[in-house]
């Protein structure tokens, strides 16, 4: 996880930590509507937070421990770095952009496919103007039972089917792109079980048998690798629709 969309008007105490123990830098992108965001709610302790994008010009009330101040950069709309350098708690912020020249484009092209392993298609996405000061995009596919896509722009195909691949762009302009795929019985290497490796998940556990040694991927219903390794026992997070993918065959568990 990389990319976390906030959007709770008035946070609850419920949410507390979520993030605490995220290993990755989190860019966190506040929605226009929220009020509220309390202490440690937004936090994230290991691999800390690389940007906060602001789309509301109104600075969102927030506790001195909702998130660190000392890490990444504040992206802020146009006009309004006064609010939040004014504000309180959010004057503790070093580093204060305003996002003068928002994205008013995202074009997606393919650039590269592979099928041997099944298939595998490698997506780039162009933003304008091209001194845009967030260039940063969000991928996602509008049905991951057809395909999913990763957050630098590969696309994993798991069966036959129409699949639309979006890149929005996360500055607030809600400016996004659009790729629609369609993939045919023939165009897609569809592989479960082979008669000799099974892959099955109980008690929030993915287990794979007869591949002793051999490459494991787990993907969730996002698209985000969860898991790479060689292990035959993969705990998952939650409940939910997994993709393991063992030696370049593919099955999709329900846990």
């Amino acid at each position: 996880m990389t990319t976390v969309f906030y959007n709770a008007k008035n946070c609850s105490e419920e949410t507390y930590g979520v993030y605490y123990n995220c290993d990755k830098a989190i860019t966190f992108v506040i929605g226009e509507d929220v009020e509220k965001i309390g202490p440690f709610v937004l936090c994230a302790a290991s691999g800390g937070v690389q940007k906060i994008v602001m789309h509301s010009s109104t600075p969102p009330e927030i506790s001195s421990y909702t998130f660190p101040k000392d890490l990444g950069v504040l992206y802020v709309p146009k006009g309004s770095a006064d609010n939040y350098r004014w504000a309180e708690v959010w004057s503790e912020f070093s580093d204060i952009r305003e996002i003068g020249s928002p994205v008013d484009d995202v074009v997606i092209k393919k650039v590269a496919e592979n099928h041997d392993n099944g298939t595998t298609i490698q997506l780039v996405a162009t933003v304008a103007p091209s001194n845009a000061t967030l260039k940063d995009i969000y991928w996602s596919s509008e049905n991951k039972e057809v395909a999913t896509v990763d957050q630098s722009g590969k696309v994993t195909v798991f069966r036959p089917g129409e699949v639309t691949i979006s890149a929005m762009a996360i500055d607030g302009s809600g400016v996004k792109g659009t790729y629609k795929l369609m993939f045919t019985p023939e165009s897609v290497e569809e592989n479960v079980d082979d008669g000799e490796v099974t892959v099955r998940g109980e008690n929030g556990v993915i287990r794979i048998e007869g591949a002793e040694g051999a490459a494991v991927e787990v993907y969730n219903a996002a698209g985000v690798c969860v898991f790479n390794g060689t292990a035959t026992e993969v705990p998952v997070p939650q409940r939910g629709i997994y993709v393991v993918r063992v030696s370049g065959r593919v099955t999709k568990i329900v846990l």
